[in-house]
């Protein structure tokens, strides 16, 4: 069995999209441009890291369900590692808000794990 690739990857581009989006929303609403930074920033670290951890999984491959959520489980965990460290070298490097970055990243990553989980558990009730 093969996860749906184009789905998965359209899923995670799009929740990237919309947050990009709904923090930019908020910066106008709130008068913040450093909230705006911020969020675009999020979006592409949590949606580029996304984006890479879904392709270094190989969702084109077929392979036992068991295997499958074992696959998904060790590229979560990776992203989780990965996404804070890309966030800190970001912050480090530029004067963005540290609480909005950190809220914007923690809110994308986590709508963006949501999505991504609806999308394999509507792939595998299809599936069985």
């Amino acid at each position: 069995m093969s996860w749906p690739t184009w789905k998965l990857l359209g899923t995670i581009a799009t929740v990237a999209g919309l947050s990009a989006g709904g923090w930019v929303i908020a910066a106008i609403g709130f008068d913040d441009r450093g909230l705006a930074t911020a969020g675009i920033a999020a979006a592409l670290i949590v949606g580029g890291f996304g984006l890479l951890g879904i392709l270094i999984v190989g969702p084109w491959k077929q392979r036992r369900m068991s295997a499958w959520i074992s696959y998904w489980i060790g590229g979560s965990v990776l992203r989780l590692l990965l996404i804070p460290a890309a966030t800190y070298l970001l912050y480090s490097a530029t004067s963005l808000s540290a609480t909005a970055l950190a809220l914007s990243v923690g809110l994308t990553y986590v709508v963006t794990l949501f999505a991504e989980a609806a999308v394999l558990a509507l792939h595998v009730q299809r599936t069985l």
